[in-house]
């Protein structure tokens, strides 16, 4: 069985104000209309999974227009006790399955968990993103991801700590996804824009020895963490007499598959099931 964290990305600019020729002649406003595009390429002008002093393989398993399959091994040591009461050391190369699936109402990224490999799926997934930057940095745009939650989580949490909820923080990405922002009001959309943010902060912190009042009911906070659990940021809740703010979204989306062979299946079969573990 393999088990899949999934993950939100979006693609923003780094200067909404730019003026002039960014590259090649485009302008902000191209690049922004081409970002999918430009991220693909930088995909394949790059070694996205490369760091100093760590060697790693790479075999893409397959790939169409907008999604690929990345097989991403590395390499590790292990000690092996012999009879004669040595140790040696022997290479062993664990390996985790990447996908990008680059559509621009998706955008979405699965990334094997196997700790064998990588300590968690986010460590594989922040090489990536440093790497596909220094390209991506050329047209003055960037990628951005976040975990993929179950909203009620933070309802839940709302409502068991219902008269100690000292302070919530939502951070949230300047959105680019309609499919995803649609939940989020204009003004707080176009305040985002218009101010040439990439990452947005709100907090909201009741009178000491008071509660906040937060319910789903609310058009302006229900919409926030409905863009927010959909990859768009991160929400964390700070209660009465627990030092330590509770990072709501820590339990990531997670995918298992059951039975997972890709070995003899063509590409088109290989694409189907991925996009299958997307939809689950």
């Amino acid at each position: 069985m393999r088990s899949f964290h999934i993950f939100r990305y979006q693609i923003l600019p780094n200067n909404r104000n730019f003026q002039g020729s960014i590259y090649d002649g485009k302008t902000v406003n191209d690049v922004i209309a081409e970002k999918n595009n430009i991220f693909w390429e930088a995909i394949s002008n790059s070694d996205p999974f490369y760091k100093r002093n760590s060697e790693t393989v790479i075999r893409i398993l397959a790939e169409e227009d907008d999604i690929i399959v990345f097989m991403v091994g590395v390499e590790k040591k292990l000690k092996k006790n012999t009879k004669d009461f040595k140790v040696e050391k022997i290479d062993t190369w664990p390996d985790s399955i990447f996908v990008i699936w680059n559509n621009p109402e998706r955008q979405l990224i699965a990334v094997q968990n196997n700790p064998a490999a990588f300590s968690t799926p986010s460590v594989l997934l922040k090489r990536f993103e440093k790497n596909i930057n220094r390209q991506l940095s050329i047209y003055q745009l960037g990628i951005y991801s976040n975990p993929i939650f179950d909203k009620n989580d933070f309802w839940e949490l709302i409502a068991s700590n219902n008269n100690s909820i000292e302070a919530v923080e939502f951070t949230f990405l300047t959105p680019n996804m309609a499919s995803i922002s649609q939940t989020l009001t204009d003004d707080l959309k176009e305040f985002a824009k218009k101010n040439n943010s990439v990452e947005n902060k709100i907090e909201l912190r009741a009178n000491k020895g008071h509660s906040l009042s937060l319910s789903p009911n609310e058009p302006q906070t229900s919409g926030l963490i409905d863009y927010i659990s959909n990859g768009g940021g991160a929400t964390k809740v700070k209660l009465h007499n627990i030092r330590k703010k509770v990072t709501v979204g820590n339990t990531t989306k997670e995918v298992e598959v059951t039975g997972l062979e890709l070995e003899g299946l063509n590409a088109n079969e290989t694409i189907a099931i991925f996009k299958s573990i997307f939809d689950d």
